[in-house]
């Protein structure tokens, strides 16, 4: 099974410049009436931010606490976000005590995780 990790905003030069900022992270696809590949959030980053943003059908954002081993077999147990399957535009915030995100679709959705 795919797996991917959340990564730096590349674009984002803040933290260069103020002591203070934090690095920002950055992760978008289309998901195409699909279950997408389950998207490793590192430790240590706090909350992230989900969207989907489905243009038809309905999508929802799927969440696991498996340990990241469980991720590259195939075998954690997903758990739908809070909304549900919505056909609108929305987004969350998601506790950083999750290990993973993914979206599952049934037609062209935009998916979106920041922190």
């Amino acid at each position: 099974m795919p797996v991917n990790t959340l990564t730096a905003d590349q674009t984002d030069k803040t933290f260069e410049t103020n002591a203070d900022a934090k690095q920002h992270y950055f992760h978008s696809e289309t998901v195409n009436a699909a279950t997408g590949d389950w998207l490793i959030i590192p430790s240590g980053i706090g909350d992230v931010c989900l969207s989907v943003a489905p243009s038809s059908g309905s999508a929802r954002v799927e969440w696991t606490q498996a340990p990241v081993a469980d991720l590259e077999t195939g075998s954690p147990q997903a758990r739908p976000w809070v909304a549900g399957d919505v056909s609108v535009f929305t987004s969350a915030v998601m506790a950083s005590v999750v290990t993973a995100v993914r979206c599952v679709s049934t037609g062209p959705t935009e998916f979106s995780v920041s922190a």
